[in-house]
């Protein structure tokens, strides 16, 4: 899993896997925002963590379980890649 950082405030992201989690990790900021009750133009993160994992329940349960999710997500790479 490759993210660099710089100095300046930019990163980079390179690789399958780290572009994939990098999405991941972009959702689950999104959905945290969307129960601060911040909204946004097109589908919310909530309806799409819905749709792409099945996961059911309130913003509140789908964030909680989707965070799992993400955890393990990255937990497999890791292993993957020391393996």
């Amino acid at each position: 899993m490759t993210i660099q950082t710089f100095g300046n405030g930019g990163i980079e992201v390179t690789g399958k896997s780290s572009i994939s989690i990098y999405r991941l990790l972009v959702l689950l900021k999104g959905i945290k925002l969307e129960l601060k009750g911040l909204r946004k133009h097109g589908p919310s993160c909530y309806s799409v963590i819905k749709r792409e994992f099945s996961v059911p329940g309130t913003r509140e349960q789908v964030a909680e379980r989707f965070e799992e999710i993400v955890q393990q997500k990255i937990n497999e790479i890791r292993d993957a890649e020391h393996n």
